[in-house]
């Protein structure tokens, strides 16, 4: 009884207790939910003008794009109507979807003006152009808003310059302004991103009005649009339910309500209950312990209470004391039947071991316990380090919580040795510290790894060979084909007029022939430089080697074709050899630039990923006379030509050097293509370590 009437008297104190925290909870987490109310009201507000000056960006950075084009300064200094129709008109209706645009010389005339009069676009201006100097004095761009037939308009407007006064320092040539009309559809869009509703009224105090309301979770702010005269013109008010809000006041008061129930009866139960279900199967389980007899409680084992839980904690003490032993038992046999020797040390001694260490160092248990592992191995290992010192540094290591793996050659009790595999594990038990160690005998592996070494030797013996071969053949095979083009050069200058006409075309036959194969042995030699003539891997920034390309290997080529490379975004790192990186480049940026149709203007455009396992992938695409899908898989063979060199100059080697640059640093390469408009070769490097690492990181 008098635990029972100490439990009621606990209970009662903690109920007070908990319902005044819940009450004091209460008053701070409505003051909390208040806070935020406002917070949110401020961050709705502020969020709206943010996404208003975000969707606004597409605009204005249009207005000011097209004030830096040189064409729009010749047509505004000739009037060229047609120009601005062809040029300007279509991207206000159709390109872009703004409403209106107004063009003014630098005399402030109208020189053009366009737009959808469905979305209140007005021939005439609604500013007069005695203003435009005050609204542009010391900016780039002016932003304001007017009014139009068809609601408000936003308007984006800035001075006319040259291209080549980027700084805006010289004398204006002329002046654009560029409108967007807030109409039904857009305040819709703007409502979808801020999840707001989003109403738009005309400039009245009675819409100032804040209609929040903090008990029904209702936000609301208001941004009043200005003219360009910072004369209030409208009015935007935003509405939002903070559900959340309503949501926890209604369910705090139900709690409160179902908590205060629960514990009355709760209470009433407790004091019914308390001598039944506690005094009687504390007895029996102080009763169980002291004779240690199980039968005492066997009736509580059925119990669902926490008198059971308890009756099947000390039954399942004395099970587990019993299967205990088993297991011991069980441990025994595993640990004496295992493949791999297993030994334990405290210290630097061995206490114990299983029957496979004495199988395997070929002794007795007496002549392993109780000894120091280095006993058991060669003074001096194959490093030339002290078997004693080695052997104590890797048991101090293991015994400071690091495990450790490593080689070592043990020697047997008939001084016989062999090479192992040894794991070094520190744990605790009963209050000391144990290491484990498991020998592992893998001296039929180290046989076969010096066999496979000298495998190893024996192919890149023979692949030097073979590199040799292919250089000094290939020198060999040039000299008669230099005589053969020199000869022939001479024999077509000197029998000029003397031959027929049949006659003088074999032999140009017999020259291009020569010269072609003396291009292929060039391409040979190419191909088998790229594994002979290397540099160790770099860390290679490839927008240094874009800019190169650019500046001096390829710029004749790109002057004569007027091709453009784009470069939209920083190119990443990669860890290659730079020599080859500018070569694979190259050959890539100049097939773009080559293959193209007649009289188009090549544009290359290359951008890249990230790709898995520590590589970046780079993209390199063109406008040219693509490839067929059949043909895709075997641009990359060696000779491999889909075009005569009528057609297309080449002999059929550069992608296949581009293919075993990547290859050599453990990338990929392939190619997608849409026949007659253009292809992207892609390619997979490695970054740098840091690089890759940051990557893995972020993900």
């Amino acid at each position: 009884m008098k635990i029972g009437r100490k439990l009621i008297s606990v209970i009662l104190a903690v109920m007070v207790v908990f319902t005044a925290t819940v009450l004091v909870q209460r008053y701070f987490e409505t003051k909390r939910l208040y806070a935020l109310f406002n917070e949110r009201k401020e961050i709705n507000a502020l969020k709206f003008k943010q996404i208003v000056e975000m969707m606004n960006k597409k605009l204005e950075t249009y207005v000011i794009e097209i004030t830096y084009w040189d064409e729009i300064v010749k047509a505004v200094e000739s009037k060229d109507i047609e120009w601005f129709k062809s040029s300007v008109e279509t991207t206000i209706l159709t390109g872009n979807d703004y409403s209106a645009i107004w063009v003014y010389n630098i005399n402030k005339e109208m020189i053009f003006s366009t737009g959808a009069k469905e979305k209140g676009f007005e021939p005439d201006f609604a500013i007069s152009s005695s203003k435009f100097d005050s609204l542009l004095e010391n900016k780039i761009i002016c932003h304001f808003f007017i009014e139009t037939p068809k609601g408000i308009m936003e308007i984006n407007g800035a001075k006319i310059y040259p291209g080549s006064d980027p700084a805006r320092q010289t004398k204006p040539r002329g002046y654009v302004f560029a409108g967007k009309l807030w109409d039904g559809p857009y305040m819709t869009k703007i409502s979808a991103i801020t999840s707001d509703k989003i109403c738009m009224y005309p400039y009245n105090e009675i819409f100032l009005k804040d209609k929040s309301d903090f008990k029904e979770g209702i936000i609301s702010f208001i941004h009043v649009i200005n003219s360009w005269d910072n004369k209030p013109i409208s009015i935007v008010s935003g509405t939002s339910q903070y559900t959340q809000l309503k949501a926890i006041s209604d369910a705090f008061a139900k709690d409160l309500f179902l908590f205060l129930i629960f514990a009355a009866t709760l209470i009433t139960f407790i004091m019914y209950f308390i001598i039944k279900w506690i005094t009687n199967p504390l007895n029996l389980i102080s009763e169980t312990l002291k004779k240690e007899n199980v039968s005492l409680i066997k009736g509580l084992l059925k119990d669902k209470s926490e008198f059971g839980d308890m009756a099947q904690i000390i039954n399942q003490f004395f099970k587990q004391r019993t299967e205990l032993n088993e297991k011991e038992e069980r441990y025994r046999m595993i640990f004496d039947t295992a493949n791999d020797s297993i030994l334990l040390m405290q210290k630097d001694k061995f206490i114990d071991c299983n029957k496979k260490t004495l199988e395997l160092f070929g002794c007795t248990r007496e002549q392993i316990v109780d000894k120091a592992p280095y006993l058991y191995s060669p003074p001096i290992q194959p490093d030339g380090g002290d078997s004693t010192e080695k052997a104590m540094e890797n048991i101090l290591a293991a015994m400071t919580g690091k495990p450790q793996r490593f080689e070592w050659v043990h020697r047997r009790y008939d001084k016989s040795t062999f090479d192992a595999d040894v794991s070094l594990n520190a744990f605790n038990s009963g209050g000391k510290d144990y290491i484990q160690a498991i020998v592992r005998d893998i001296s039929e592996r180290k046989k076969a790894e010096d066999e496979m070494k000298r495998l190893n030797n024996n192919l890149e013996e023979a692949n030097s060979e073979l590199r040799n071969f292919v250089y000094i053949a290939s020198h060999d095979l040039r000299e008669p084909l230099r005589k053969i083009t020199a000869f022939g050069g001479i024999l077509q200058k000197n029998l000029k007029g003397a031959l027929n006409s049949e006659d003088a075309e074999n032999l140009q036959f017999m020259i291009e022939g020569a010269q072609r194969m003396n291009r292929m042995i060039e391409g040979l030699l190419a191909y088998s430089k790229v594994s002979t003539t290397t540099h160790l891997p770099q860390n290679v920034d490839l927008n240094v080697i874009v800019s190169q390309l650019q500046d001096f290997e390829l710029s004749l080529m790109l002057e004569e074709k007027g091709a453009i490379i784009n470069v939209p975004q920083t190119l990443p790192h990669v860890e290659v050899d730079p020599v080859q990186i500018l070569q694979l480049l190259q050959n890539l940026i100049a097939n773009g630039m080559k293959y193209q149709k007649a009289g188009s203007k090549p544009e290359i455009t290359i951008v890249s990923k990230p790709a898995p396992n520590g590589m970046v992938r780079i993209e390199i695409s063109d406008n040219g006379i693509g490839i067929k899908p059949e043909y895709q898989q075997s641009v990359f063979i060696m000779f491999k030509r889909l075009h005569t060199n009528k057609e297309y100059e080449g002999h059929g080697i550069g992608l296949a050097v581009c293919k075993k640059i990547v290859e050599r640093f453990g990338g990929k390469i392939g190619v997608e293509s849409e026949f007659g408009k253009g292809s992207t070769f892609w390619f997979t490097l490695p970054a740098p370590c840091d690089i890759a690492e940051e990557a893995l990181a972020e993900v």
